[in-house]
């Protein structure tokens, strides 16, 4: 087989040419995963009040300080150009403090660089917004910082927004030691508290350079392998699992290996497991895992649930 090596690539004119490096780049510039919100492993529904939880995959929302009133979080569809797109709602009654949703990006792949943070947001009530990013280093924070607010005045219709940010270049470290996270906060008009307002966001996009372009995001197949590589949900049945009758080696003990559809960014926490029969997980890797039961007579198991979580 012929191998062809270049560094470059240049139009048939010479006045353009491109890193071959950045091909990769080019075909799917954005860096957040499932900034679509096509993926909801967890459910689409969710109670917010005082807690902080992962809604739509890879987004994670703090619900602020309530008195008196609720924060929760849903699933919703719109139309984007002809045609539905989904679109993560946040709704707010008596909410007494910021509110946030973030994305942590594995790695320093973007380190020292200029990014753009762009996307859409359909507000109930006249609101601000800013970005707070927290670059880690080594497992530690190395920057923190804020980009200056923006108002968002027109309510009751898509708006379009965007953060331009030069971010902090870190010291070269093992890759799993390093993460940006990027928190979109969220206020109310000139003040700290949200008050009562429902915040839609879709199409939320991070790319290099200080441009937003038009948003871009992988098939849904492939958005969901990628959630996957984070956090994987079984829910269903399997088929019953007959347990071994005769002491021999095992007793009465049945083991199965479940194997996970992607390999996970590290050993994943297991829980959530649902099953009769007693089971007992066992055997931890990115891979998948084991499970295993005592029963004594002749009986069956089958299991319905199970997550594995490996998020940042």
């Amino acid at each position: 087989m012929s191998k062809i090596k270049t560094n470059t690539l240049e139009n048939v004119a010479g006045t353009y040419n491109v890193a071959v490096e950045s091909l990769a780049l080019m075909s799917n510039r954005n860096y957040f995963i499932n900034g679509g919100f096509d993926v909801w492993q967890r459910g689409e529904n969710f109670n917010l009040d005082t807690l902080s939880l992962y809604t739509a995959d890879r987004w994670y929302i703090r619900g602020g300080d309530v008195t008196g009133g609720s924060t929760t979080a849903a699933r919703g569809s719109s139309r984007v150009g002809g045609k539905f797109a989904y679109h993560i709602s946040i709704a707010h009654t008596g909410a007494t403090d910021k509110v946030y949703m973030v994305q942590k990006i594995e790695g320093n792949k973007l380190s020292g660089k200029t990014v753009t943070l762009s996307g859409e947001v359909y507000v109930d009530s006249v609101c601000d917004m800013d970005i707070n990013t927290i670059i880690y280093n080594a497992g530690n924070v190395a920057s923190n910082t804020y980009t200056p607010k923006i108002k968002i005045s027109d309510v009751a219709q898509w708006v379009k927004f965007s953060f331009t940010i030069d971010l902090f270049s870190v010291v070269d470290q093992p890759i799993e030691d390093d993460r940006f996270d990027f928190y979109l906060s969220y206020y109310g008009d000139d003040v700290d508290a949200v008050g009562t307002n429902t915040l839609r966001f879709r199409e939320l996009q991070i790319e290099e350079g200080s441009v937003a372009t038009p948003f871009e995001m992988l098939p849904v197949a492939l958005t969901m392998v990628a959630c996957q590589r984070y956090y994987e949900r079984w829910y269903g049945s399997l088929l019953p699992v007959p347990y071994l009758t005769s002491s021999g080696l095992l007793g009465n003990k049945v083991s199965n290996n479940i194997d996970f559809k992607v390999i996970k960014r590290i050993v994943p926490e297991i829980t959530g497991v649902l099953a009769d029969g007693g089971w007992n997980v066992w055997g931890r890797s990115t891979s998948g895992f084991g499970l295993y039961a005592t029963q004594n007579g002749n009986s069956t198991c089958s299991i319905t649930s199970w997550i594995a979580d490996a998020e940042l």
